[in-house]
């Protein structure tokens, strides 16, 4: 994934400037960086709900090798990210100079953002790992309270209580819900990893 958003902010760069080439790849390397969702122009035009395809000119503020990002998204929710990236930052910030308020930075063209990834993956594919990535990185730095209880039922408590907490953070980086996170963007091996770690047998957390 890191070779894959490298390579897309390199062909962004190398795109003629303002082209649909360049915004298609500068889009999709963007959604690798923050796990924003992709959007569609239906969200967009029918209901004021964006996605970085369809993102305006005035969500997106580029300062040096900084990207912020602030738009409303899916179900009404304040989407905010930000990204500092010097190469991808150097596409953007002339991109949005040169769009109109009002219209999208990156044409709307999720398809063509799209079709620069390998066979089989899906822009959302980024999402997922962008997710789980953070997970881990939150679980490898957490631990319950030291030791576990030797209670199994009340150490289950204890690991659930901070596996909570790392799913609220990671749905505050998603824009959506702790129990979405979990359900449908941490991969669960990072959580049986952990778990494993600190000594609690996975099987436990599922009885």
């Amino acid at each position: 994934v890191d070779a894959l958003r490298s390579d897309l902010t390199r062909a962004a760069q190398a795109a003629e400037p303002g082209s649909r080439e360049q915004k298609a790849a500068a889009a999709a390397a963007l959604i690798a960086a923050t796990g924003l969702r992709p959007g569609g122009e239906g969200g967009s035009t029918t209901r004021g709900h964006f996605g970085v395809t369809t993102m305006r000119a005035e969500h997106v503020r580029v300062d040096g090798d900084a990207i912020h990002i602030e738009y409303v998204g899916k179900a009404g929710k304040l989407n905010i990210a930000d990204v500092r990236d010097a190469a991808l930052a150097s596409v953007i910030g002339p991109l949005v100079a040169a769009t109109p308020q009002g219209a999208p930075v990156f044409g709307g063209d999720r398809a063509a953002a799209a079709a620069l990834l390998p066979a089989g993956m899906k822009l959302k594919d980024f999402r997922t790992v962008f997710a789980t990535r953070t997970a881990d990185m939150l679980l490898l730095q957490s631990h319950p309270p030291p030791p576990l209880d030797k209670d199994p039922k009340k150490a289950k408590v204890q690991v659930e209580r901070l596996l909570r907490k790392v799913s609220a953070d990671v749905a505050s980086k998603l824009n959506n819900t702790a129990a979405v996170a979990r359900a449908a963007y941490i991969n669960p091996m990072v959580i049986d990893r952990w778990m494993r770690k600190i000594g609690f047998a996975p099987e436990l957390a599922y009885a």
